[in-house]
């Protein structure tokens, strides 16, 4: 496992790191930002989120 540090108003951005668990489908390079999955938190809001971007939360 590595860490990346991340500072951008992402959705995969926790706490300074990148939280991305799969790498998804590249749409090209993003205007103002270095990484090629930066999705603005602006954007992330309004989707359906069914942890296809991360591990899914099971309850014990």
């Amino acid at each position: 496992m590595s860490l990346i540090a991340c500072l951008g108003n992402c959705k995969y951005q926790r706490d300074g790191y990148c939280c991305l668990e799969r790498i998804s489908d590249w749409k090209g390079p993003v205007q103002g930002s270095d990484c090629i999955y930066y999705v603005p938190v602006s954007e992330a809001v309004g989707s359906v989120q069914n942890g296809a971007d991360s591990l899914s939360n099971v309850a014990d």
